[in-house]
C-alpha cells in the first residue's frame, strides 16, 4: 500500500513492484526504474519477488539466457522487456 502511493501506482495495477536499479545494470538500459511493476517473467504471472526469483532460477537451469517481462508503468501501460540472466 505505501509503496503504491510513494510510486503512484493504480489499484488495477497487479505484480512486483520495483523499488531500486543498479545503474549500470542491463535494467538500467532497458530503462526499467523504481515505480515500474513486474506483472509477467516468461509469460508467467508474479505476486512477490520470490515468485520472480524463483522463474528466473529455472530459467537459467533449463539453459536459458535472456527472460522477457512484462512490465507496467503506474497508469498501466504494459511493455515486454528482455534481460540477460547471465
Amino acid at each position: 500500500k505505501d509503496l503504491r502511493t510513494r510510486y503512484k501506482i493504480k489499484e488495477s495495477v497487479k505484480g512486483v513492484i520495483i523499488t531500486g536499479v543498479d545503474g549500470s545494470s542491463d535494467a538500467a538500459e532497458k530503462r526499467l526504474s523504481a515505480g515500474d511493476v513486474i506483472v509477467e517473467v516468461a509469460q508467467e504471472a508474479v505476486a512477490s519477488a520470490a515468485d520472480i526469483k524463483k522463474r528466473v532460477d529455472q530459467l537459467k537451469k533449463d539453459g536459458k539466457k535472456s527472460v522477457l517481462l512484462l512490465v507496467s508503468n503506474g497508469e498501466g501501460e504494459l511493455r515486454f522487456v528482455a534481460l540477460s540472466v547471465q
